[in-house]
């Protein structure tokens, strides 16, 4: 076949970058291909592509190939189809430059924002097409194009989820995912999502909100409820782990009046981590997951066949998820929803209130929004978390924290000394810091005050905590106990719990307090169950761990209210224990199985306020960052250009002529631009004939470039354009965009500054340095331990380097010369600190200062001149 070029025009005001996306997509291959896989040529390696009118075939191979395309109806991709049977049975390929056709572009179904549904039907009927050509590989060509259809399954079902989730119009949504799943099938159609939006599930979640096929089936009560909780890749030992371990039990050994179950619990966790601790004796059945962490974007897949085999194999009537905020829970919930079986999928969480409004990330405020208005409920432990929730779902219900083991069988503190009893994790965000210094302020007032801090965590605080007891003078008033120590012990003896965490509250401390009557002095996070209440615990403002400290020196030294205080609290969880928490339970799991999924109602202030709160947060920071990003841009552009007129100016100062006895910085004396303008049409020149040698440098994934991560990490470019590494060279780069996890783009343009002063991409840049054998570096860290590797060798050969000059130099500066002195080795390690110049011509703390890392890092400058330098002109 002959492949000729294609002049496109741009009919419909498109941006430039679509109509070159356009041009590359139809462009020829600059040559000719014989006794090879074309289909492999157009699919796995993109040398051209499928398009069947800008080539011309032999007309036997045409009559052969329409032979074998079987009979049907295929008013999508019916052009690949042809075209893959004449490229099986074609065995060259000559591209040409001839533009020999005008492609309006813009005056058919491209011209159009929005697609009306009849057309996007049409659309969706490429599947007929993948089922076709499977069919005719199995029948023509077995065992060969399995990787290069599922290449194409996929390409044709990623363009139905774009033209869904951003041509169709609001009020045909509903409809298209309808037909979209049934067409494609929940796996395909879930699985692709996941692996093209993975981390942008906020807006997928906006617009499923209303697509019927997703929603609960509602169910009449039932004696028995099958729930699968899923425990979430907490830490097993954490308070979220523990937490879901007592409601299975809790569940597991519910019954009604008649002796009858209330609940068949399967735990589900995720594979390799280690297993909460649930009895058998309950019937816990327990089944496994794909690791979350191991399941993103494209290997999801398996994570969704577990599921369906959960689903299928146990009849669940509700999934309730303690993930709350990771994008694996959205997945898992559209797995599970889009199910044949329906369960309900619900979501609960010990405490979350204000975590939407502390998080850094630009996400963090509305990450809930999808999860909850797309949930069948929600359960929480307090009623500030409720009226919270509420705003997102209209299945909201608070119920008691689960209680365990009941307060009835702990003893009272004897409360006989001045003890106090800090427990938790001793973790950044639990502020153990802070109990110290609060014991600092406490002691003044009360000196025999005792504190014992007990808890595993992070070995660097531990020792920082050591070192500030030690500081302080309270090494006879502060234990740091051995995390393995029997805490009943202390619990029996302390006056006051202490709790710190200016995040999310351990409340298993809280409990253990109240369970022993033991007042809690905590900061104020009124959200909470056990202090919302207010019972059993004096709050201070959060971070004013002076204020803990006048709460707790008010207690030390009033018994009576601090045995009241220690009361009440001990009484509220008596009063939990008495309710029917596994009835609140039931009646939870009923109306959610009841519902229906029906759409978010809710229309009262103080939702309508938390709710839109979310949103605009979210809408303002993903602004603020567009801007931001913006702004970096500008100020690197102007901090790269005030780099090179110091340079330029640095450089004229000391050149020779400029003033009178003054020698040179280095030769030839300057950057001299004009001369990289000059050499950057050169380049490009030398770029456009080696282009077909740059594909192929970069065709195979690297730790240089990395087309997988490319498309997983920025999935706007992947759905726009065909070649992620035409994209890169041509705007990536200029956009900041990484081309592998490995390698930064920011990185590469700092070490290598003649890659912008050539205004070429980083990995055209690496290119051309390989071709001439020239060291190039994507960090300062790789130059540094290139230099560090090879540095001997490089300042022995370098003319920049006159052993003798510096060994007298040496003498001049310090006054004499060791009797070992070695200037080679002396110069590598110190020749980056020290004003010891290395020859009469070069000045190596004036070149230093054109590149302050060279001293940050401690490399040599006449290596880095070598290395980089004298590439810049220097």
């Amino acid at each position: 076949m002959v492949h000729f070029d294609t002049e496109v025009i741009n009919s419909a005001g498109f941006p430039q970058q679509a109509i070159e996306a356009v041009r590359n997509f139809v462009a020829p291959f600059p040559g000719i291909i014989n006794d090879a896989s074309l289909a492999e040529k157009v699919w796995k390696e993109q040398s051209f592509r499928f398009t069947i009118w800008n080539k011309i075939y032999d007309g036997n191979i045409c009559r052969k190939a329409f032979s074998e395309v079987l009979d049907g109806y295929y008013p999508k991709a019916q052009d690949l189809y042809a075209f893959f049977v004449i490229a099986h049975h074609s065995k060259s390929y000559a591209g040409i430059p001839d533009r020999l056709y005008k492609y309006r572009f813009g005056t058919g179904i491209s011209g159009s924002d929005i697609l009306p549904f009849r057309k996007y039907e049409l659309t969706l009927l490429e599947k007929k097409v993948c089922d076709a050509l499977s069919e005719w590989a199995s029948r023509n060509a077995p065992d060969t194009y399995g990787e290069i259809l599922n290449i194409i399954h996929d390409n044709l079902l990623d363009e139905c989820i774009f033209k869904w989730l951003n041509n169709l119009s609001a009020s045909s949504l509903a409809q298209g995912f309808a037909e979209l799943v049934r067409m494609w099938g929940a796996e395909n159609v879930v699985s692709r999502m996941a692996a093209d939006f993975w981390d942008c599930y906020i807006d997928l979640g906006k617009k499923l909100q209303r697509v019927d096929c997703l929603r609960h089936v509602p169910q009449p009560e039932r004696k028995t409820v099958t729930v699968a909780v899923y425990q979430g890749s907490s830490n097993p030992d954490g308070e979220a782990a523990r937490t879901v371990s007592d409601l299975c039990t809790l569940w597991a050994s519910a019954t009604d009046a008649d002796g009858n179950k209330l609940f068949r619990v399967i735990l589900i966790e995720d594979d390799g981590h280690e297993a909460m601790d649930a009895s058998p004796a309950h019937e816990i059945i327990r089944e496994f997951l794909p690791p979350a962490g191991s399941s993103a974007g494209i290997r999801y897949r398996e994570r969704y066949r577990a599921w369906s085999r959960i689903l299928d194999q146990h009849t669940v009537d509700a999934v309730i998820s303690a993930s709350r905020d990771d994008p694996c829970t959205f997945w898992d919930m559209l797995t599970v929803k889009s199910h044949p079986s329906k369960p309900a999928f619900t979501l609960f969480s010990p405490s979350f209130c204000a975590d939407p409004y502390s998080a850094a990330s630009a996400m963090a405020g509305i990450r809930y929004l999808p999860l909850y208005m797309l949930s069948d409920g929600a359960a929480v432990f307090s009623e500030a978390d409720r009226k919270y929730a509420e705003a997102f779902s209209d299945n909201v219900s608070c119920i008691n924290y689960p209680v365990t083991p009941a307060p009835d069988t702990k003893p009272e503190s004897a409360r006989s000394s001045h003890i106090l009893l800090w427990q938790g994790k001793i973790l950044q965000e639990n502020s153990p810091l802070d109990v110290i210094r609060m014991m600092s302020l406490l002691v003044q007032g009360i000196p025999d005050a005792r504190l014992c801090i007990i808890g595993a965590g992070e070995l660097g605080i531990i020792s920082e905590m050591s070192a500030l007891i030690q500081s302080l003078g309270l090494s006879g008033n502060v234990e740091i106990a051995d995390p393995g120590a029997d805490a009943e012990k202390y619990y029996s003896a302390a006056s006051v719990f202490i709790s710190t965490c200016k995040s999310e509250c351990r409340q298993e401390g809280i409990i253990a307090a109240k369970s022993h009557a033991i007042p809690v002095v905590s900061y104020d996070f009124p959200w909470l169950a056990f202090i919302e209440d207010g019972r059993g615990v004096l709050t201070a403002e959060p971070g004013r761990y002076d204020g803990l400290a006048e709460k707790a020196e008010y207690l030390l030294k009033n018994p009576a209210v601090a045995e009241k205080t220690g009361s009440e609290g001990r009484q509220q969880l008596m009063e939990i224990c008495r309710n029917s928490t596994a009835g609140d339970w039931k009646s939870f799991f009923d109306n959610a199985l009841r519902s229906g999924g029906s759409i978010h109602q809710n229309r009262s202030s103080e939702s309508i306020v938390l709710r839109f709160l979310a949103l605009y947060q979210y809408e303002g920071r993903r602004k603020a960052e567009e801007g931001f990003a913006h702004q970096i841009a500008e100020l690197r552009d102007q901090l790269n250009a005030l780099r090179g007129a110091n340079a330029r100016q640095e450089a004229i100062i000391k050149s020779p002529g400029h003033s009178a006895g003054s020698s040179t910085l280095w030769r030839p004396g300057l950057i001299d631009l004009l001369r990289f303008r000059y050499r950057r049409h050169a380049v490009r020149h030398k770029l456009r004939e080696m282009r077909q040698e740059f594909d192929s440098f970069f065709k195979e994934k690297s730790d240089i470039w990395d087309p997988g991560y490319y498309g997983r990490e920025y999935p706007d470019v992947a759905k726009a354009w065909d070649s992620l590494t035409g994209h890169y060279v041509k705007n990536g780069w200029k956009e900041n965009r990484n081309p592998s996890a490995k390698c930064r783009t920011d990185d590469y343009l700092a070490v290598n500054p003649d890659c912008a002063l050539l205004r070429i991409s980083p990995l055209e840049h690496y290119f051309l340095c390989m071709k001439e054998g020239r060291p190039v570096f994507w960090s300062y860290e790789d130059m540094r331990e290139y230099a560090s590797e090879h540095g001997m060798e490089i300042l022995r050969k370098s003319a920049y380097f006159d052993p003798e000059f510096c060994r007298k130099n040496y003498e001049e500066k310090h006054g004499g010369v060791p009797e070992d002195f070695d200037p080679y080795s002396w110069y590598l390690e110190h020749g980056a600190s020290d004003a010891v110049r290395p020859c009469r011509h070069f000045h190596a703390h004036r070149y230093s200062d054109l590149f302050p890392y060279i001293r940050a890092y401690g490399i040599c400058p006449v290596v880095h001149y070598e290395l980089l330098g004298r590439y810049l002109g220097l």
